[in-house]
């Protein structure tokens, strides 16, 4: 998949979302008209309507983003734990579904929750935020490269493996720092320190250091370079840019934290 795809891809679920959207209201509305003799007819509709018409709003922004992307990307040969920087972007689902790409719209991989039942297509991310869960990160193939378990209710705290299932560190939250931020450590398997973690919960910009002071990767949105925003036109796209210093696991490790992180933004 490449971003053109991508953008097709995004305006179909929005317009059959749309329309499952006027399906629910036309059936909304007969079983109040036959049930319940008109009462609260259109208070029950009202909604879906209105869902349906913003899906289908989406659809069409989507449907000029299409258009508007050149067909042709220039091929890359890095994957996506050699690639430095990584284009993050929300792909319509019931819950957490991240698609990465590089800066010419190539597919890298992608962060996904390993359990997207319909049903929590009607639950705020939020609420699914505090809930045990499991993330998996793949590459383009759909190779699994490393799953992030978060085991307790109401907590950030979560267990990284490879793809090989062992497991490669922690991140331990601060409790009593984390009201307003996520503040903690991911851990190495050994349990020593490897990132400190101190970020906003607002998520428009941090960086991840090493116990050292050493800077390891950095996420910020709002900006990017003109030669990108020509295909991602959406300049919100968070973008994660990694330092030499990272090693595959520290990689790995970064990628389960933005997981747990981007699990309470809406797609």
């Amino acid at each position: 998949m490449n971003l053109k795809q991508y953008y097709y891809s995004t305006t179909i679920i929005y317009l059959n979302l749309s329309l499952f959207a006027v399906a629910l209201s036309v059936i909304m509305f007969i079983v109040n008209f036959i049930l319940f003799n008109k009462s609260g007819i259109y208070g029950s509709t009202i909604l879906f309507m209105f869902l349906s018409c913003v899906y289908f709003i989406c659809s069409l922004v989507y449907k000029r983003r299409y258009k508007s992307v050149p067909s042709v990307f220039s091929p890359s040969s890095k994957t996506l734990l050699e690639e430095k920087d990584v284009l993050m972007v929300f792909m319509p689902a019931p819950t957490l579904r991240v698609l990465l790409f590089n800066g010419k719209g190539q597919l890298l991989g992608e962060i996904n929750d390993s359990n997207t039942s319909w049903y929590k297509w009607f639950i705020p991310n939020n609420l699914l935020s505090l809930m045990p869960n499991a993330y998996v990160l793949t590459d383009c193939k759909g190779n699994i490269l490393a799953t992030f378990e978060v085991n307790r209710w109401f907590s950030n705290d979560m267990v990284f493996y490879d793809e090989m299932g062992e497991e490669i560190g922690f991140y331990q939250e601060d409790w009593k720092k984390s009201l307003v931020r996520y503040n903690g450590a991911v851990r190495a398997s050994d349990g020593s320190i490897r990132m400190n973690i101190d970020i906003s919960v607002f998520l428009q910009s941090f960086i991840i250091p090493t116990q050292e002071g050493k800077m390891l990767a950095s996420y910020q949105k709002g900006w990017m370079p003109l030669e990108w925003a020509e295909r991602f036109k959406e300049l919100n796209t968070p973008i994660l840019t990694f330092t030499s210093l990272t090693t595959k696991n520290d990689r790995l490790c970064i990628y389960g934290l933005c997981a747990r992180l981007l699990s309470n933004c809406k797609n």
